[in-house]
């Protein structure tokens, strides 16, 4: 390959990373993640022409970055070690489920159940690449089946009982 060609190349490439960066300075500062990368710009406006619609006038917007709108983000060069913490079970209940089997020639129904486990889970980034400590930890929910009842042609399972299920589908 020529130095020409080898050249031109490297210039496209480098257009398309720096339009890809400026991409980013189009975002808008409410979508901002505080787990993202420091340094990320969006933008604000102090003005809202159509609030129904969020028209923004040209002279209303402002440029700013992530980190400066939200007050955390994550240090370049730094990655997050996030490591689980703690766990708590908040939530059980019972979940129906149906499907068609093919039985000796003919369809028939089969009844089943899954029981759900809802915890509320917390992680720890052991690197603490936030600048915000408050970041350092986050917290969700996690839904997840611990149980499958058997499947059964003559009556509906049952997951729960009154000691098992509090029917509690969300940590929060």
């Amino acid at each position: 390959m020529s130095k020409t060609l080898k050249g031109a190349l490297l210039f496209a490439v480098a257009m398309l990373l720096l339009a890809g960066g400026s991409a980013q300075a189009q975002s808008n500062c409410a979508l901002c993640d505080p787990y993202g990368m420091c340094g990320v710009t969006c933008w604000t406006c102090s003005e809202l022409v159509d609030p129904q619609y969020g028209a923004c006038p040209d002279y209303a917007y402002s440029e700013t970055t992530c980190d400066a709108y939200l007050g955390a983000c994550n240090e370049w060069g730094c990655t997050p070690n996030w490591q689980e913490s703690s766990r708590q079970t908040i939530g059980t209940y019972g979940e129906s489920t149906w499907a068609f089997w093919v039985w000796g020639g003919s369809w028939q129904w089969v009844m089943g159940c899954n029981h759900h486990r809802v915890d509320r889970v917390t992680d720890t980034d052991l690197n603490q690449c936030n600048i915000n400590e408050q970041y350092w930890e986050r917290t969700f929910c996690d839904d997840w089946v611990d149980y499958q009842g058997e499947w059964s042609t003559q009556y509906q399972p049952q997951c729960c009982t009154v000691y098992t299920c509090n029917n509690w589908h969300s940590c929060f």
